[in-house]
């Protein structure tokens, strides 16, 4: 069976088992070799253009090419699994460990109608649409190494459901929804749990708080009020598995993984070693970890910024370099990715354009403390628009600790002019169970979430009017060198306006977004928990309100399926909770034809 050519993304692992001559290769214990001359069978997310190209599962030779049973069909067998742990025939009662009600649901057409979206051809239709449609928006998921039968149950189950959001099959929102709490549910039912104080971890363990964090994702942007509320309290706990399982730090020598330790992923001090020491199993063990990590980040600040719900993600823990180039993360085999981090030289790594171009990325924390001390150079072409959509949100968070600190920090509040960019009618703020307008507590609790050191001397200071100034000029300052290299790379990075594809690499509306937070505060009338819908609408009328500054200021606004495209029906009640309608579209599914 020929192998159709790449229509989006590398949805199939290549047929060759035998390295190109010359340049750097994965090591002899690495992960080339382990998936391609190992007896184990290969399960490549290879997806035909048409779906009668597709082979039948139950024929002797099955849909990944190897011979299987006439009697037994093992994708069917994984459904089966699916069914099995998410419609339990004797579920438990109370309360989940994630903080959401007990998902036991009792059996009846309801239930019925939900096994049938877990059958094989719907499966692989899901997971399609995931790749398609969402993991170009935040890219979490290592496509060439993606191997759908020994994938841990809760992340297929999380991907499925992503997936279903964009499938034109008939399944609705509340399908969608009732099954996030079933999935939720198996997870608690299956969870080996990672706060148990130890960095190693294994990729089922790993697998399993990526499947939280996606349900989470989905929760917040396409669940019922109740399922948003319950996730977004309960998102600690995420958090404090991340942290358990050592996500913020990464393996080194003295504390490998299971694939060993990623040179280039070592942060502080060290000395890289020679590139002929580079190991593709470990470099995309160590990425995947740190993807995820920076995807907790994300949506930990999504949170603040949507819902004005404070950071619970310490910036100061995460010591860990930006994610790689999309060219090495999507490189579908070892010489590949070698080429996309230039360890073979500049001329294989012509094909890695819209990167940085470099074998290591910036630490984190050290980049962040470049933004935001003045007399530090935030350099252009050392990071890839994804990185910068990460640092741009670690500015937001920054800002939001920093104006609960001190509610005098906004423009208004030290006495400056905002012009034109924002309603001076418009207030935003938080009270409540949070700190009251004045700075004070408002004795009714203490502040959720972490509100430690803002990079303004490390410790709490008196609310001065001078202080606050200073933490103005500090953001103000921060976010000028951020753009500064946006548009620097944007030009360099991204010649094509068309090769820019998916939210997470439309970092400027956040720019300006942060720049009508520094305007003026967050009024008492906009706290977390209170109206989703007024919230939401609030900031979704602002990002639509920066589109006339960027055309104003760029003259572009031609990001495929980005902040841009957020249709203004989206969130506008509970059945626009579309997340469609937020992350757009971004492919086509040619077999649903």
């Amino acid at each position: 069976m020929e192998l159709p050519e790449q229509q989006f993304l590398p949805f199939y692992l290549p047929p060759s088992t035998q390295p190109p001559s010359g340049g750097i290769i994965t090591s002899a214990g690495g992960m080339g070799q382990s998936l391609q001359t190992s007896d184990q069978p290969i399960y490549g997310m290879y997806f035909p253009s048409e779906l009668t190209d597709m082979p039948p599962m139950s024929g002797s030779e099955g849909v990944f090419g190897w011979e299987i049973s006439h009697q037994i069909d093992p994708f069917q067998v994984k459904c089966d699994r699916l069914i099995a742990i998410c419609f339990p025939e004797n579920p438990g009662q109370g309360s989940s460990p994630t903080g959401l009600p007990d998902q036991g649901i009792e059996s009846g057409p309801t239930a019925d109608g939900l096994k049938e979206w877990l059958t094989p051809d719907h499966v692989k239709h899901f997971v399609r649409l995931f790749f398609i449609n969402f993991q170009g928006h935040f890219p979490m998921i290592h496509l060439p190494t993606f191997n759908m039968l020994t994938i841990a149950d809760g992340l297929l189950l999380a991907m499925i459901c992503i997936g279903a959001v964009y499938s034109d099959k008939g399944i609705t929102a509340e399908d969608v929804r009732a099954m996030i709490d079933r999935s939720f549910a198996a997870l608690d039912g299956t969870d080996h749990g990672l706060s148990d104080g130890s960095q190693v971890s294994t990729s089922w363990q790993l697998e399993e708080l990526q499947a939280r964090y996606f349900l989470h994702v989905l929760s917040a942007w396409h669940g019922t009020f109740d399922q948003r509320e319950s996730t977004r309290r309960s998102y600690g706990i995420v958090i404090a598995k991340a942290q358990g399982a050592g996500l913020s730090r990464p393996f080194t020598p003295n504390n490998p993984g299971a694939a060993g330790f990623s040179m280039y992923h070592q942060v502080g001090d060290h000395q890289l070693s020679s590139p002929g020491g580079w190991d593709w199993a470990s470099w995309v063990e160590q990425e995947r970890r740190n993807r995820l990590m920076f995807g907790i980040l994300l949506l930990d600040t999504a949170y603040a910024i949507f819902f004005n719900h404070p950071p619970r993600v310490n910036l100061h823990d995460i010591r860990l370099t930006l994610p790689s180039d999309d060219a090495a993360w999507d490189a579908p085999d070892a010489q590949e990715c070698a080429n996309a981090l230039g360890l073979n030289g500049e001329g294989p790594n012509s094909k890695n354009i819209a990167g940085s171009g470099r074998a290591q990325q910036p630490e984190f924390m050290a980049t962040v403390n470049a933004l935001l001390e003045p007399s530090q150079e935030f350099k252009p072409g050392t990071t890839n628009a994804y990185s910068k959509f990460i640092l741009v949100h670690a500015l937001h968070s920054h800002i939001w600790v920093t104006q609960q600190r001190l509610p005098n920090a906004t423009e208004m509040g030290i006495g400056q002019a905002i012009g034109s960019m924002v309603d001076p009618s418009v207030g935003w703020g938080s009270e409540g169970n949070e700190l009251s307008a004045n700075g004070e507590s408002s004795g009714r609790g203490t502040l959720e979430g972490f509100i430690g050191n803002t990079l303004i001397g490390g410790q709490l200071r008196p609310n001065t009017l001078s202080e606050a100034d200073r933490a103005v000029r500090i953001c103000q300052y921060s976010l000028e060198k951020w753009k500064k290299a946006w548009e620097t790379d944007l030009n360099s990075q991204f010649p094509l306006p068309g090769a820019r594809v998916g939210f997470g690499r439309d970092g400027l509306p956040f720019y300006w977004l942060a720049k009508l937070y520094l305007a003026r505060n967050r009024t008492t009338e906009w706290r977390h928990g209170i109206s989703d819908d007024r919230t939401v609408a609030k900031v979704k009328n602002m990002l639509k309100h920066v589109r006339g500054f960027i055309v104003e200021d760029t003259g572009r606004l031609d990001l495929q399926g980005a902040v841009s495209a957020i249709d203004d029906g989206y969130a506008m009640d509970e059945l626009t909770y579309d997340m469609k309608l937020l992350f757009r579209p971004i492919g086509t599914d040619s077999s649903s034809d």
